[in-house]
């Protein structure tokens, strides 16, 4: 992939986040994957400290988050196959 390509879907995926009100996203790629790292709030039904990934709601919204940001990047990128399109979705909670 080239560098124009590359930076192409780069402003594409933070465009489509930033219409999406995730505004603190980090895109870059990584030898052929997208790679996409948001930071986002702990659910307000989550009491866990610090984060317990056997929490059902931290890994539910963790889990929704991610795979809508797959999706979405795959629409606006029209990447698709294996490993969905070689997209990498990072979701942390604050």
């Amino acid at each position: 992939m080239d560098k124009a390509t590359k930076i192409k879907e780069t402003r594409s995926v933070k465009a489509m986040l930033k219409s999406e009100g995730i505004l603190n996203a980090r895109v870059r790629h990584e030898g052929g994957w997208l790679n996409i790292e948001v930071a986002i709030d702990k659910p307000s039904n989550c009491f866990c400290k610090p984060y317990d990934n056997r929490c059902t709601a931290c890994t539910d919204t963790w889990s929704s988050m991610r795979n809508h940001i797959i999706a979405s990047a795959k629409q606006v990128t029209g990447r698709d196959g294996s490993y969905n399109g070689y997209i990498q979705s990072y979701i942390y909670l604050k």
